[in-house]
């Protein structure tokens, strides 16, 4: 990924409204993180797939200095955050949106896992869902 338009450009992210409704807090940097990974996936990934994220694009997508420790601690997060949201059946469900990250040495690169129970909130939706375009969402800097 030499250039950060190569994944983003007119690139929509395609979510159920599960995770649009769903109670959960993420920082600008964890959703970059896994907004560059949702812009990856596609529904033929096996359940183990693991996508490869550029550490200095992510860090740089709003200008902001690479910094791997701020990195670290956001893929830290994305691993123990918790989304909780009710199903149509009426279960609640508490699930976590990756399962593991592992930083390429010396490469810059991120390895990736979503965690097998989110993935179809993500692909191949048919109703009740929300998308919204990649570029966008990344300049967003709230939480």
């Amino acid at each position: 990924m030499n250039n950060k338009h190569e994944v983003i450009d007119k690139k929509l992210i395609w979510q159920d409204n599960f995770i649009t409704s769903g109670r959960y807090e993420m920082s600008s940097l964890e959703k970059n993180i896994l907004y560059c990974v949702l812009a990856q996936l596609k529904k033929t990934d096996p359940i183990n797939h693991t996508y490869l994220v550029s550490a200095r694009e992510i860090a740089g997508v709003n200008g902001d200095k690479f910094n791997y420790d701020n990195l670290k601690k956001a893929t830290e997060k994305l691993i123990s955050r918790v989304i909780e949201g009710k199903l149509p059946n009426g279960n609640l469900l508490q699930v976590s949106f990756i399962s593991h990250a592992e930083y390429l040495t010396n490469q810059g690169i991120i390895s990736i896992g979503l965690s097998p129970m989110i993935v179809p909130y993500f692909i191949d939706l048919k109703t009740n869902f929300t998308t919204f375009d990649l570029e966008m969402a990344l300049s967003l800097r709230s939480i």
